[in-house]
């Protein structure tokens, strides 16, 4: 998976406002994507890659406009490519395969309903409970790209330390301590009020974006 720098006077689809922080550096922390750049709306159906379908599959699927933003903006702003994401407590969300389009998605639930579910769109799956699954074991690899929304589970640091590559990275709203102990955070993202993404380096925000170490 490579992870690229971004020109922000010369990428279009990054806004910067008038006012922004700045580090020692000088370099810019706060970077903020229109909603509309990202080619998203809530009410809009989108494509979900699906290989073995031979082309883009057009789904409507269930998501939160601004988790679904928030993915794109830090695909976007750090040119996240990760081969293989994998989404634990997924339920029937889609917006990992909205946001990472080139990237190979597996989906994990406790509950059948909601892999079956997904399964039946033709989407990658991987049952059971997240916190004893070994995703080397079950695909052959670990994943790139771990993508935690709202899990429920009692150690997600387990999911973590048994299926993401070392330098692989995660995307979480829930980060607790012992998931600090074993990844880097680099970025947080929230929604603004007048719809705008903002990535910020040293501010607390919905989505942080994580390095394993």
């Amino acid at each position: 998976m490579e992870r690229e720098s971004t020109s922000y006077e010369e990428d279009s689809n990054i806004g910067l406002r008038d006012s922004f922080q700045l580090n020692q550096t000088g370099d810019p922390v706060g970077f903020y994507h229109p909603v509309e750049d990202l080619g998203l709306g809530a009410e809009t159906p989108f494509k979900v890659n699906i290989p073995e379908a031979g082309s883009d599959y057009e789904v409507k699927g269930r998501f939160d406009a601004g988790k679904l933003m928030a993915l794109r903006a830090y695909q976007q702003h750090f040119g996240l490519e990760p081969d293989v994401v994998y989404y634990p407590g997924s339920r029937n969300d889609l917006s990992p395969s909205a946001a990472f389009q080139d990237s190979e998605i597996f989906y994990n639930d406790i509950e059948d309903i909601w892999m079956t579910e997904l399964e039946d769109l033709g989407l990658n799956v991987v049952g059971g409970d997240a916190e004893e699954i070994v995703l080397n074991k079950e695909l052959g690899r670990s994943a790139d790209l771990i993508f935690l929304n709202m899990y429920t589970g009692s150690n997600p640091s387990q999911i973590i330390e048994k299926s993401l590559d070392s330098g692989g990275y995660l995307i979480t709203d829930s980060l607790n301590e012992d998931i600090v102990e074993i990844v880097d955070p680099i970025a947080s993202a929230s929604l603004s009020d007048d719809g705008w993404i903002e990535i910020y380096e040293d501010e607390p925000g919905r989505f942080v974006l994580a390095e394993k170490s």
